[in-house]
């Protein structure tokens, strides 16, 4: 598999950082955050390449790798059209 990158969301489809997604499984995936920050369990990956935001649960993490079990899909009504927009552009953040 390439590499593909990804940005991590929260419960709430709010941005949280960056990833690469370095190994996909049928229920799970591989990622490489792009900073060291405290994560929720439960959290959100949007796949940059397709779009897909799908819920996911940390099952594991070593240091800025984790591993994430996916769960549903992301209901249409999760993000708002300028939000899909906004994550699907190259460089995306958030201000304080």
């Amino acid at each position: 598999m390439r590499l593909r990158s990804a940005k991590l969301l929260d419960a709430a489809y709010r941005f949280i950082c960056e990833c690469r997604i370095s190994d996909r499984s049928l229920h799970g995936l591989k990622l490489a955050l792009a900073r060291n920050i405290r994560l929720p369990r439960r959290v959100a990956v949007h796949v940059d390449e397709t779009g897909e935001v799908r819920g996911a649960r940390v099952v594991w993490r070593q240091g800025l790798v984790i591993g994430v079990h996916l769960c549903e899909r992301a209901p249409a009504s999760a993000l708002k059209p300028w939000d899909r927009f906004a994550l699907r552009e190259r460089y995306y953040g958030i201000l304080d």
